[in-house]
């Protein structure tokens, strides 16, 4: 009825599929399912896999409209020169860096912004860690952006953690932050609005309005636990895990300077809006 059985080819981005998840939309659509790569600022995909490769956990390789590179991050002890990524055989691994016609020329009213995103050759930087699999395909496999390093020297990747944490149904915007000065990551976060509320009713909590929610120990309970199992789900190393975090009823959007214009948060005037918040959450025993 909804035309699944004309199919032929289904294309997934935005964010990786679970093995168990591409697996079943192979078998369900009778057809070719594969997985690519790109962002707001290259105007759709930069890498896809191409039809009959059915391995699993990758984004293909670059098209014939762009060049990629992958430049090191020592920082982090990704290299090109690597041969090997946990086990997995590789070509080198480090940020990728993408340039095409397809690439935006720079941002919006925001040069400082494009000076820095750019290199001299016209390869942007895209802020993800790659590596480049044995048949030149790339596999994402971490994030370079918005890491920082707590006291006991453990580098933590932020907008990493916010993808896992804010697969949690609860959380509509998660905002994780850590301190050089402190041992323990900390949180703000915004509850789904929607699921909140059909969870209220499910247990007897119909009579509070949303901001009341957000603000009740049921639902901070609730959110806790759901953190644990994601913590454990995604086997996340101890200092990976959130340890406090408090909650807002209040979204980020563009219009209040939270987040960009591609939707990203603004981790400086978050930290900045939050001061008082974060500061609290350290010095509580």
């Amino acid at each position: 009825m909804v035309g699944l059985d004309r199919t032929r080819v289904t294309i997934s981005g935005s964010a990786p599929l679970s093995k168990e998840i591409l697996l079943f939309l192979r078998c369900l659509l009778n057809g070719v399912v594969i997985e690519g790569y790109g962002a707001t600022e290259t105007t759709g995909p930069t890498t896809l896999q191409v039809g009959g490769d059915y391995s699993i956990g990758n984004v293909g390789g670059a098209l014939p409209c762009c060049d990629i590179k992958l430049v090191d991050v020592p920082e982090m002890g990704y290299m090109t020169t690597d041969r090997d990524h946990n086990g997995t055989p590789c070509k080198g691994r480090g940020e990728l860096w993408i340039r095409g016609h397809n690439i935006t020329p720079g941002y919006f009213k925001s040069p400082e912004l494009t000076s820095k995103s750019f290199d001299k050759d016209g390869f942007l930087a895209t802020g993800d860690i790659a590596i480049i699999l044995p048949n030149y395909a790339l596999k994402i496999i971490d994030r370079k952006k918005n890491f920082f390093k707590l006291s006991q020297g453990e580098y933590v990747a932020a907008e990493k953690l916010e993808i896992i944490y804010g697969g949690s149904p609860f959380i509509s915007q998660i905002f994780v932050h850590g301190d050089s000065l402190q041992n323990y990551l900390v949180a703000m976060i915004v509850p789904e609005h929607e699921y909140v509320m059909k969870w209220a009713k499910k247990n007897d909590l119909e009579d509070k309005t949303y901001k009341e929610l957000c603000e009740s120990e049921e639902l901070r309970d609730a959110i806790k636990e759901d953190l644990a199992r994601l913590f454990k789900q995604s086997g996340l190393r101890g200092f990976e895990r959130i340890v406090k975090f408090k909650v807002d009823a209040t979204g980020w959007s563009v219009d209040n300077g939270m987040l960009t214009p591609t939707f990203k948060l603004v981790r400086k005037q978050l930290q900045k809006h939050y001061s008082q918040d974060i500061d609290q959450m350290y010095k509580s025993v």
